[in-house]
This record gives C-alpha cells, structure tokens and sequence, in this order.
C-alpha cells in the first residue's frame, strides 16, 4: 500500500500500477484535486527564509561570549537559546 495523503490508502496488491490508474480516474480523487486548486497553499502562512550564515552566526556568537564573560552554565543557557530561536 502506498499512502496519498494522511489517512487515505491505494492499494497497489493485485494490479500494481494500474490500481493508481484506476485510483486516478476515480471521482473521489477528482474531487480531491479540484479541491487542492482551490485551497490557499501552507507557503502564505510562513514567512520567507532569509536568514544567510553572517545573520546566524553573529547572534550564535554573541550569546556564546555572552554566556562565558558572565560566568553562566551552558545548561542554564540551553532554554535561553531555543526561547530565542522563537523569538527572532
């Protein structure tokens, strides 16, 4: 069995790849995709990835040092940067 989408399966056990052929003539799948067309796509609601190495890197730095001159262990720190990652 192969899955299409989370919850939904196309047997391919008796005739391979003609099941997908049927599958793909099928109503259910018609409407699954004309539904898909239709629907707004999960990009629209996360917001574009532009951080390059120089804008990690700097602030990753920074709390490294900031970390040491002021004495604080690195398990106190480990929750302050995934709280961070969050953040920014």
């Amino acid at each position: 069995m192969i899955c299409s989408t989370p919850g939904t399966y196309v047997s391919i056990a008796n005739k391979g790849s003609g099941d997908l052929k049927i599958h793909m003539k099928s109503e259910k799948h018609s409407k699954n995709i004309r539904g898909e067309s239709s629907s707004e796509k999960m990009t629209k609601y996360f917001m574009p990835n532009t951080k390059t190495d120089e804008n990690v890197c700097s602030p990753e730095g920074t709390l490294a040092f900031h970390t040491v001159a002021h004495h604080n262990s690195y398990k106190s720190m480990d929750c302050t940067s995934k709280l961070l990652k969050r953040i920014v």
